[in-house]
């Protein structure tokens, strides 16, 4: 029998809004936190709202969203820990995320996610 774990990524393996520290890198962090703040307030749209945090990363390289998050993960204590568990016990491990595919292949690679 196959056993199977499936995760949230956002709130669950992260305790940092991941998209708020790499618009950090183009100097926008603050700007996409009040955004963020806004939408959870009910104060705008989702869709709009998240394009123009997304819209916020122009310019970014995968290379900058590596070197950004291994200065720090920002991932829940024991994660790695629960990651080489779930291995080691025979488990298929999938990652759930509307993130943006670089953030994911990173935590992908990071964790050993299958």
């Amino acid at each position: 029998m196959k056993k199977l774990f499936l995760s949230d990524f956002d709130g669950t393996l992260v305790n940092k809004d991941i998209l708020d520290v790499l618009c950090g890198i183009n100097g926008k962090e603050e700007e996409s936190k009040r955004l963020n703040e806004e939408f959870i307030a009910g104060k705008r749209e989702g869709l709009p709202t998240l394009k123009q945090r997304i819209d916020f990363l122009k310019g970014i390289t995968t290379a900058q969203i590596k070197a950004k998050l291994d200065v720090k993960n920002y991932l829940i204590a024991g994660a790695i820990e629960l990651f080489a568990y779930l291995k080691a016990s025979g488990y298929i491990t999938v990652l759930h995320s509307g993130n943006i595919l670089p953030v994911l292949e990173y935590y992908q690679g990071l964790l050993d996610i299958d």
